[in-house]
């Protein structure tokens, strides 16, 4: 297949944004076998090319969640600098980290959670580090989850964005999209003590990956950086 073909490519964000495709999908010989092959050709591919053919090789001598130390060690040990374009790339992947589904960075992704374009501006490396790893351990409370039990016997969960006026409450669902709920149609409210952020979001990522991601993370979006250069 095409994909297969240019696995093999000799460059290597090519080489590795195919052999990424075939995250959570159905592994047949032929691309076993292919997949195989290339981790002789291409040893620093070696990693997520295991990732693809033995997901659970992630695992593998990972750290506690809140043992941030070793966490740094570890990303430290992968070699050579963080790659911030593999970073945004693994940030939009719908097979791999997928934040684009809840975040906003340099204008792409979803307004669920926090808008993360300019987070490099406060947020120090140990903060957005212990955030991925322990999602629950600080949300803000704008974005703290609600469950509302409806009188018609149904649930929605969502954030509260604001009251809207005329016994109305705007809230923003999972998708990310406002919606009204009628205030006399609430039957019972619960606040969530997790994050909708899931917990083991970098189970599935290299070590590499993740040291990309958190870069890009980090990064100063396209849209501030234009911006920034527009005022000078």
């Amino acid at each position: 297949t095409m994909l297969l073909k240019l696995a093999a490519s000799e460059e290597k964000s090519i080489r590795e944004g195919a052999i990424r495709s075939f995250r959570g999908t159905e592994i047949v010989k032929e691309i076993y076998h292919t997949l195989t092959k290339l981790k002789a050709i291409h040893p620093d591919s070696q990693p997520l090319i295991d990732a693809v053919i033995d997901p659970a090789s992630t695992l593998k001598n990972r750290p506690a969640a809140d043992d941030l130390q070793s966490w740094n060690r570890l990303l430290s040990s992968s070699p050579g600098p963080a790659n911030v374009e593999e970073g945004r790339r693994i940030f939009t992947h719908s097979a791999v980290a997928n934040c684009s589904k809840c975040h906003l960075h340099s204008g792409r992704g979803n307004h669920l959670g926090p808008d993360l374009s300019s987070l490099w501006r406060s947020a120090n490396p140990k903060h957005i580090l212990t955030s991925v790893l322990q999602p629950s351990l600080h949300i803000d409370p704008q974005y703290k989850a609600r469950t509302l039990l409806l009188d018609d016997g149904t649930t929605f969960n969502g954030i509260l964005l604001r009251d809207g006026g005329g016994g109305r409450e705007v809230y923003r669902n999972l998708e990310g999209k406002e919606e009204i709920v009628k205030t006399d149609d609430i039957v019972e409210r619960k606040e969530s003590a997790s994050s909708l952020m899931p917990e083991g979001l970098l189970d599935q990522l290299t070590n590499r990956e993740i040291k990309d991601l958190l870069a890009f993370i980090s990064w100063p979006s396209s849209i501030e950086s234009s911006e920034g250069n527009s005022e000078e």
